[in-house]
């Protein structure tokens, strides 16, 4: 194990709420950190970087907003991390291969089975600008991500890992596995083992909105059937899982979340619905199909029927 002179330091997203003046942090300006700053009102506070603002913070949907472009990044914070033994590099080596033969080896040779590695956390929060921010990993996630339902059974049944536990940063199992390409079966044995359907990241990001960005079908009923509320929203712009599906040109799972009572006029914090999100990024047949919609309810709003 590393002593503790061996110590490297990590950029971690952290809640809005835990955010504190001097300490809380956003990389801008070619990776220089900016430090978050007071001002005189309550509502927002400036962002500094080499003595210059470069930006302000919203506290109502936890961001910082840099520049002028309106790009919105999260809060994060810079602390201490244990480097990783040999032994727990070679845990994560052999979960992200499928190696249980070989986890089980590190395992006995005293590796942390809940130790923690930093990774781009972009594949696991969509918002986040590439490089800019890491999330912490455990094992267990990376061969969820994988797809390695053996590995990932292998942790719960034989090492005694909480299939529902999450980093300090908010990642669980079950969203690292909403990004592998065998995603089913990996969220199939962890819903089986009493993992809530409805578990989001740390910035409220549901398995639902993820599968749905990821145009994952058969994972989107899949959660469905087992209870995931199509309308739950919770990120900080409160985008909801037919946003993400319209966004990204999934028609097919557009028009499954609308048969499945998904709100089609449901507006985030910047006032866009799932129509507006599609137009914005040039998805024709979501539009098409979604301006139907509102059409229709446009059409019937005389006789008191509507499509929310």
């Amino acid at each position: 194990m590393p002593t503790e002179e061996e110590q490297g330091e990590e950029f971690v997203c952290v809640n809005t709420a835990e955010a504190t003046e001097g300490d809380c942090w956003v990389e801008c300006d070619m990776g220089d950190p900016g430090k978050l700053c007071p001002q005189e009102d309550d509502q927002w506070s400036r962002v500094e970087c080499r003595g210059d603002s470069v930006g302000i913070f919203d506290p109502k949907r936890g961001w910082f907003q840099i520049g002028n472009e309106g790009q919105w990044v999260a809060v994060g914070r810079r602390r201490q991390m244990r480097l990783l033994s040999n032994d727990e590099k070679e845990l994560f080596e052999a979960s992200e291969r499928g190696d249980v033969t070989w986890v089980a080896r590190c395992l006995e040779s005293g590796a942390d089975p809940n130790a923690l590695k930093c990774e781009d956390a972009t594949q696991f929060h969509a918002a986040l600008p590439s490089g800019m921010f890491f999330e912490r990993l455990m094992p267990i996630m990376v061969a969820c991500e994988a797809g390695h339902v053996h590995v990932v059974q292998h942790f719960v049944e034989e090492v005694g890992v909480d299939p529902s536990q999450a980093t300090p940063t908010g990642l669980t199992p079950l969203i690292a596995a909403c990004q592998s390409d065998s995603a089913l079966s990996v969220v199939r044995y962890l819903i089986s083992k009493g993992v809530d359907p409805e578990t989001a990241d740390g910035h409220g990001f549901t398995a639902l909105w993820v599968a749905c960005r990821n145009g994952d079908e058969s994972l989107v009923r899949y959660l469905l059937s087992e209870g995931a509320n199509v309308n739950k929203v919770g990120d900080p712009h409160q985008g909801s899982a037919l946003m993400a599906a319209s966004a990204h040109g999934h028609l097919s799972l557009v028009q499954l979340l609308v048969a499945e009572g998904a709100v089609v006029s449901h507006k985030d914090t910047f006032g866009e619905d799932a129509l507006s999100a599609a137009k914005s990024m040039d998805r024709t047949e979501v539009v098409d199909y979604l301006s139907t919609l509102s059409t229709a309810t446009t059409a019937s709003s005389g006789s008191g029927c509507s499509i929310m």
